[in-house]
């Protein structure tokens, strides 16, 4: 989201202004566009379907049906959008920059762009931040879980502290710790969302670029972006499961430590830890793919990553399983 407004994309392209939409095509976009035109029409036959059906079906069969369609898709459906909102999010920019970086490579002005000052990597790097920036669906989304986010902050806080403060006061309520417990884990529910959105969009991010240099189409690249996020993100989960449901409780029950409700915390940072290896390998992997080194990117970037020669190492064993023939 660090905008490089000295490379000469930002220059012709501009940062803050999102693109203009385009036409509308295919089927989805001509079914959006009739229904934006017939909107009165489409809505009317609507209703009168609905009225139909009451007279068909029965009211209360109607009414049922649709508290029941409606609670399913609360009850359900909220829950697993939060869970797997971070690798929606991250799908979708990888497949988003990656699109935007081997569109520039089938029309030819990649390599043109190679001869700006910052070369290959400050144009991926400006294409990168350009496609997040600029993406309508990627701005919806994120306005979207930044608000579900909130709301789910704010639901739980007071509460907690309530809670909390019964008790520190040792208020013999009944069931208080249970209650606070419950309390602890939905904020562990909370962390783990949000720290798996923030670091699922940075693999993301880098899958990305690396991908579009290692397709040569874009159904390819579609594909080696898809099969290999998923992959790196399912591997991250298993090996965070087995180090939390496995190793973890064993070192407790070595040391006679009890499990508590801060258990979750552990999870989460065990997540978080696992997962920044999987992004520092990833970044000297982008190093290694443009040809360039790991300092030269930091200093492009200003994120500072140290140049560890294991990690290299690492990063060339990890590009070699996810794209057979890597550009190094």
């Amino acid at each position: 989201m660090t905008p490089f407004v000295s490379h000469p994309l930002y220059m012709r392209r501009g940062v803050w202004q999102p693109r203009q939409p385009s036409e509308r095509t295919g089927r989805w976009g001509k079914m959006v566009h009739f229904y934006m035109e017939n909107e009165i029409a489409v809505v009317g036959v609507m209703l009168g379907l609905f009225v139909l059906s009451l007279f068909v079906v029965g009211f209360n069969v109607i009414i049922i049906g649709i508290v029941f369609i409606a609670v399913v898709l609360i009850c359900a459906g909220f829950p697993i959008f939060v869970i797997f909102s971070g690798t929606i999010y991250g799908m979708l920019s990888a497949l988003i920059i990656s699109g935007a970086i081997i569109n520039e490579r089938i029309q030819g002005r990649y390599l043109i762009l190679g001869v700006t000052p910052s070369g290959f990597l400050g144009a991926s790097w400006a294409l990168c931040s350009l496609s997040i920036q600029n993406s309508n669906l990627l701005r919806q989304l994120r306005g979207t879980l930044r608000s579900i986010y909130a709301i789910m902050a704010l639901i739980l806080l007071l509460p907690f502290l309530l809670v909390s403060l019964f008790y520190v006061a040792n208020v013999r309520t009944y069931n208080v710790y249970e209650l606070w417990s419950v309390l602890l884990l939905s904020f562990c529910f909370l962390g783990f969302c949000i720290v798996d959105f923030f670091q699922s969009a940075c693999v993301g991010s880098l899958i990305g670029i690396i991908a579009a240099h290692h397709s040569e189409t874009r159904s390819n690249t579609q594909n080696t972006v898809i099969s290999n996020f998923l992959a790196v993100q399912m591997a991250v989960y298993l090996i965070t499961a087995f180090l939390c449901l496995f190793i973890i409780p064993a070192i407790f029950s070595a040391i006679s430590y009890p499990i508590t409700p801060f258990y979750g915390f552990i999870c989460i940072g065990l997540l978080y830890g696992v997962r920044e290896i999987l992004i520092i390998t990833l970044w000297h992997g982008l190093a290694i793919t443009i040809d360039d080194d790991v300092d030269q990117l930091n200093t492009l970037t200003r994120i500072r990553i140290k140049d560890r020669s294991w990690m290299g190492h690492l990063a060339r064993r990890l590009l070699g399983v996810l794209w057979r023939n890597p550009l190094d």
